[in-house]
């Protein structure tokens, strides 16, 4: 995916340098920023090495009671051990 974004932008760019326009450093932003939010819109859950893991792991995180989280909070989050 990034390669194919990167000899867009280059065949956009060096398509806009030759043509007669009146403005196309502006054609070229506008168009390059409409592609990467249409890419980033378009996304799937799915995709990435650990995106669905992570969106699981926040969803759980509502099952969690405020008593569990602080009941060891110097054991867990300011002196951690490798066993816990």
């Amino acid at each position: 995916m990034t390669l194919t974004l990167i000899i867009f932008f280059l065949v956009l760019y060096f398509f806009l340098t030759t043509a007669k326009t009146n403005n196309p450093r502006k054609i070229f932003v506008v168009s390059s920023t409409f592609i990467m939010i249409l890419i980033t819109g378009l996304r799937n859950i799915a995709v990435g090495n650990d995106t669905y893991a992570t969106m699981l792991q926040f969803e759980n995180i509502t099952l969690i009671s405020w008593d569990e989280i602080l009941s060891n909070f110097w054991a867990r989050y300011i002196d951690p051990h490798s066993y816990i």
